[in-house]
């Protein structure tokens, strides 16, 4: 008889000793287990675990990595960590705290975890090292599948060993942002761009004494003159006890000419870096009132706000912010406790703000190009053009469609709820100041909020549920209108390819149109110099001499 399933058995149930438990909490259990688990061979286990195996000798830290060259010598200081503390108000100074990616690391291993009925959010800021990914997965026994996906460039993983299922994403949530950036691209071709930027994703990790360089997941050329990027936020939703904490893993952490080099610098000009303006434009957020609001509430300082602007940063972008204490400044912060969602709501706005900004820029190439459409000279260029575009449509369509999905789901099945827990247990759990910004935030909920029907007050709502609604309806029609839109922009692109492919036709028509032209002038010349050339090559021929009384004719 097998013993493959008592071993599987022995091997996966959890133990019941609590002094069990705790060692599994510590860094070296947790890189332990994956790499058991990634020993388990397709022949011996119908759950094989081998696609784990570039994960675990990355925590290992025995990936063959060969050091390059990088754009500076001495990165500057980087806030790999930031955590957010719900339960506290945005003034209370123990809200967020912030860990630097070397010196941090101690700190965050001796942070609390959550109180009781409050929850955290975990900002982790570009490519982690495997410490840092070793702790964070013990500390909070974050699934191994969820830093696999999120590593999943370079050598951690297959192209096809990444599962699109819906039911293995309950708890990975992922977003695209698009950064639009402007430069003087000297690149002749969009593959010399994939080149590099595969380098660049071998570089990642090269150096083990530098954590949080951003990760670039796409690399794309526009024109001339601009050029976009595109960077992953990965999030999951964990519960401890009665707590709960979200951990953000975002791409972007330090400046891209801090890291290693990538097709969107080019090494002629990396020394004169300081003398270009910002490479990436802002992304640009909308708020109701904003110029007021913003002097009403003072976002505070570099230093307090997990920021380093000691000089100008030609190449810093604006998700480089989405850690510090502006974080979440214009939503509830009772809210924001109790709902999983909620509390991400401004990744999930920032995200739909920068893809707003890239259809727009995709849509005002394709307006001021549309004149080269009927010129021959350029009909080949653009016809290349517009199919790169529109396969790059496509997948952004792809994406935001995943993320109406998500929004639908409220993000997942397990992630807490507003109304789920009394007020009162969430109103205990938050500080005095928290408290009373609680009831502030609420009740302006409840002035602003219109007349509601007696079919919305079934079932009845609480205030914290009626506003964790109401921005999840809001981000819905957001990013409803930006598959709208990415859809008209694609059958527009479509529309363009089919002008330019009749415009060929047509000139080819006109082509064969003039050549007929020719050789019916050449039939005409033909039509009388075949005669004039047979009469005169028959009188050409040398004939015998005749009598003079004898005729041709008589020959």
């Amino acid at each position: 008889m097998s013993t493959e399933p008592e071993l599987h058995r022995n091997d996966s149930s959890p133990s019941r000793n609590p002094e069990d438990r705790r060692k599994r909490r510590r860094p070296e259990d947790y890189v332990e287990a994956i790499s058991q688990h990634s020993t388990r061979a397709k022949e011996h286990f119908l759950h094989p675990g081998t696609h784990y195996r570039p994960l675990a000798q990355f925590l290992k830290g025995s990936l063959h990595k060969s050091l390059r060259i990088r754009t500076v010598s001495q990165p500057r200081p980087h806030i790999f960590a930031a955590l957010h503390n719900l339960d506290c108000s945005f003034d209370d100074p123990n809200r967020v705290r912030f860990f630097d990616s070397k010196e941090g690391l101690d700190d965050f291993a001796s942070y609390p975890l959550p109180r009781k009925n409050c929850g955290q959010l975990l900002f982790l800021r570009g490519y982690p090292s495997p410490k840092w990914v070793q702790l964070i997965g013990a500390k909070y026994r974050v699934d191994a599948e969820f830093f696999r996906r999120h590593l999943s460039i370079g050598q951690i993983s297959e192209p096809f060993d990444i599962s699109v299922l819906p039911s293995a994403s309950q708890n990975i949530v992922k977003l695209s942002i698009t950064s639009l950036g402007k430069q003087n691209v000297t690149l002749s071709k969009q593959g010399e761009g994939v080149d590099s930027l595969k380098d660049f994703h071998e570089s990642l990790g090269d150096d083990p004494n530098v954590v949080g360089d951003s990760i670039v997941r796409r690399y794309s050329v526009h024109d001339k003159t601009r050029f976009s990027i595109e960077q992953d936020v990965t999030m999951c939703v964990l519960k401890t006890g009665e707590s709960w904490i979200a951990i953000i893993l975002l791409d972007c952490g330090r400046d891209l000419d801090e890291g290693p080099a990538g097709p969107w610098i080019e090494s002629s000009s990396r020394p004169h870096m300081h003398g270009f303006d910002n490479v990436f434009n802002p992304v640009l957020l909308f708020e109701p009132n904003i110029c007021l609001k913003s002097f009403e509430k003072k976002e505070g300082t570099s230093s307090s706000n997990g920021t380093q602007l000691l000089q100008k940063r030609c190449f810093q972008q604006s998700c480089s912010l989405l850690h510090t204490k502006s974080y979440g400044r214009f939503l509830s912060p009772a809210v924001m406790n109790t709902d999983a969602f909620y509390a991400l709501s401004d990744v999930f706005n920032f995200a739909a703000c920068a893809e707003s900004q890239f259809l727009g820029l995709l849509k005002s190439k394709f307006m001021s190009e549309t004149h080269l459409h009927n010129k021959e000279e350029h009909m080949k260029e653009c016809l290349l053009d517009l199919k790169d575009h529109k396969l790059l449509l496509h997948e952004h369509i792809q994406g935001i469609q995943a993320v109406i999905s998500i929004i639908n789901d409220r993000g997942g099945s397990r992630w807490p709820r507003a109304g789920s827990a009394s007020d009162a247990a969430r109103m205990v759990s938050m500080t005095p100041s928290a408290r009373r910004s609680s009831k502030e935030s609420m009740l302006q909920v409840v002035v602003e909020r219109p007349a509601i029907t007696e079919q919305e007050m079934l079932p009845a709502r609480s205030g914290a549920e009626a506003e964790a609604e109401a921005m999840a309806q809001r981000l819905l029609k957001d990013y409803e209108a930006l598959r709208s839109d990415a859809q008209a922009l694609s059958d527009l692109y479509s529309e363009g390819m089919r002008d330019i492919r009749d415009n060929a036709m047509l000139a080819e028509s006109r082509k064969a149109i003039e050549q007929a032209r020719g050789v019916g002038h050449l039939t005409l010349l033909a039509y009388f110099f075949l005669p004039l050339s047979f009469t005169s090559t028959l009188f050409g021929m040398n004939f015998k001499e005749l009598g003079d009384d004898v005729s041709i004719w008589a020959c």
